[in-house]
């Protein structure tokens, strides 16, 4: 973020000073990136009532955007930035899982685990511009982001065939949460610096009744403690299905779901909003909690299976972070204002399938019309929200023959909403002072492209003595027509230009994976 800015939407203040408008230039880059993915499984089975397994997972990602731009030589001579933009993110969960089988009524799984999660970011900017002697003035700006997740947990999960027509699940869980997430200003001035512990447990109940044969009820009850709120939350659910005939069947259900872990959006203009984690307070950070309406049917054939579904969620207790920065002159330091905004929400859609389950050549259609929309008192009620996708467009084909296995995706999706610099202006105050302000569009009043790809790939069983022991060879080609599509846009503010470079996703990309499974 630009040191010496403010924020406002819709008109410019009164006052002196000229103002620039946005699109002065536009620069696409895509980001290089690395990663690795580890998977490993052991079961061990002492007899036909017990089975232990572990299981370890570690994977992290490396996107590096950094790059020089050349500035235009319409401002003021013209000059240069030097972005750096990297980010890493990843993954370690390890679990020890006991299956038990104690007769021909009574099973459990209890399940002891432990992940982390982090996200490392460095979004640093210098810009070099020539002031009106012909002079190189450096601006350096920045943000230093880093965000840890660690949790332990212990749940013990039960199935319990009590009659003919009533099955019983039921079980407990404890788990020890640690979230961490630091947010500096040019590595120097801390703006969050959040570390915080807390303890969920609780337990759940759940029926399965089926009163008549083509009935089948599921009423359950789930309770959690928060030991950060000192409270109990209570998690009432209930579905159903009723099989009208062998091949056509209705569905619904509903449930409440609070969230304790929170996914905070960080509101930032010029770099592209990000979110973080962190845990709920219960008072600038309240605990989310979600209601869930969902309806549908589905039509299943020797061949093909059709199903339709219908969803309404309403959200509460949301939460966004922003920053508003003010300053005396370009290049100080200037004053921030930092802020938790809570406001509400909801997403509505219907959701249709078309898959062909058997044969050699299967494959599946689907297509969802969708809209999320967010209501924040701040920002002046409703707006869509950043996960606003109102089409969604798959198409996934795959076709078996012998040792080969042949697989094509075709993606589209619509572009997600965010929000854009519309001009910046500079005013002078009594003493002289300059103040440099940035005028932006209506909260996620603009749209990205849209998105589409396609993808293709071929798979060789090299080994396959038997379902337990397997290997095989594949070749993918990620996005073979190389269609840029936009992940974010980030802003430059020079000499009251808003200049813009679109970070794209992953063009055409060529992979080769090699898969072994021993059971």
């Amino acid at each position: 973020m630009l040191p010496d800015q403010g924020w406002t939407h819709g008109r410019r203040p009164p006052g002196g000073g000229g103002g620039g408008f946005g699109g002065g230039a536009t620069t696409a880059t895509v980001p290089s990136s690395s990663f690795y993915d580890l998977n490993a499984k052991y079961t061990y089975a002492p007899d036909d009532k017990n089975r232990f397994s572990w299981s370890i997972y570690q994977g992290n990602d490396n996107l590096d955007n950094s790059r020089d731009v050349a500035l235009p030589s319409f401002l003021s001579g013209g000059g240069s930035i030097s972005s750096t933009d990297k980010t890493t993110y990843g993954n370690l969960g390890s679990s020890l899982k006991w299956s038990s089988r104690w007769n021909s009524r009574l099973y459990s799984n209890t399940l002891l685990s432990y992940s982390t999660y982090h996200s490392d970011r460095d979004n640093s900017n210098t810009i070099t511009v020539q002031d009106s002697e012909g002079v190189d003035q450096e601006i350096s700006t920045g943000t230093f982001e880093k965000n840890n997740l660690k949790d332990f947990s212990l749940k013990s999960d039960w199935e319990w065939q009590a009659a003919g027509k009533l099955k019983v699940l039921f079980g407990g869980f404890a788990s020890r949460q640690n979230v961490s997430y630091q947010n500096s200003l040019n590595d120097t001035s801390t703006l969050i610096n959040q570390h915080t512990k807390a303890l969920t447990s609780g337990g759940y109940a759940e029926l399965e009744i089926n009163p008549v044969s083509k009935l089948q009820l599921n009423p359950s009850l789930r309770s959690t403690y928060y030991d950060l709120t000192g409270k109990v939350y209570l998690e009432p659910r209930f579905s159903a299905t009723y099989t009208l005939t062998d091949r056509f069947t209705l569905k619904g259900s509903t449930g409440k779901f609070y969230q304790f872990t929170n996914r905070v959006i960080k509101e930032d203009i010029l770099a592209g909003s990000r979110d973080f984690w962190v845990l709920s307070n219960g008072s600038t950070i309240p605990v989310s909690s979600a209601l869930h309406y969902i309806a549908g049917f589905s039509y299943e054939t020797d061949q093909f299976l059709i199903d339709v579904e219908g969803y309404y969620k309403s959200l509460d207790n949301l939460s966004e972070y922003s920053q508003r920065q003010t300053g005396r002159r370009m290049g100080s330091a200037g004053t921030l204002e930092e802020h938790f905004y809570n406001g509400t929400g909801y997403t509505k859609g219907v959701e249709f399938l078309l898959q062909k389950t058997h044969g050699k050549y299967t494959g599946w259609l689907s297509y969802t019309l969708s809209k999320a929309v967010n209501n924040f008192e701040v920002y002046g009620g409703e707006f869509p929200a950043n996960q606003d996708t109102g089409h969604e467009f798959k198409l996934v084909n795959v076709y078996h023959n012998g040792k080969w296995t042949f697989s094509a995706t075709w993606i589209y999706a619509t572009g997600k909403p965010y929000t854009a610099p519309l001009t910046s202006y500079t005013v002078n105050d009594y003493s002289g002072r300059s103040h440099t302000f940035l005028t932006i569009s209506e909260k996620n009043g603009a749209r990205m492209p849209a998105y589409h790809r396609l993808d293709a790939s071929v798979t060789y069983d090299l080994i396959k003595i038997d379902s337990r022991k397997t290997g095989s060879i594949g070749f993918s080609l990620f996005n073979i027509y190389n269609r840029s599509n936009i992940w974010y846009k980030q802003y430059s503010i020079v000499n009251n230009q808003v200049l813009t470079s679109n970070v794209n996703y992953l063009g055409f990309t060529p992979n080769i994976t090699l898969s072994l499974k021993w059971k």
